[in-house]
């Protein structure tokens, strides 16, 4: 990722011009660098931010289930935020698989 791209994404209006933005490298690429990099630029221009990894946000979404409340709640949290970041979303287990699809989906 070139410089000018990175300054592009830190200055983005995430809350005016949603984008999906898939940081893909081998591990210790440093994704997970940049993709913190950019929320926290995010962050500094007023952006709402929800910051999970893939397995965490599908075991919260398992257990939530039991719960219609606190499922709705999570739900809720993850539509209000002006940056979703999912780290390791490939990296998750087998068993998110379904969560990963409705969430690539939304």
């Amino acid at each position: 990722m070139d410089e000018a791209r990175m300054k592009r994404y830190a200055t983005h209006q995430w809350r005016d011009d949603p984008t999906n933005l898939l940081i893909i490298s081998p591990s210790g690429g440093g994704k997970t660098y940049i993709a913190c990099a950019i929320g926290i630029a995010a962050c500094h221009s007023a952006h709402s931010l929800f910051y999970t990894r893939m397995d965490v946000l599908a075991r919260k979404l398992l257990i939530a289930r039991g719960d219609s409340k606190v499922h709705d709640d999570l739900l809720e949290k993850l539509r209000e935020a002006d940056l979703l970041i999912i780290d390791d979303l490939c990296e998750a287990s087998h068993k998110s698989s379904n969560v990963k699809q409705k969430i690539m989906r939304s």
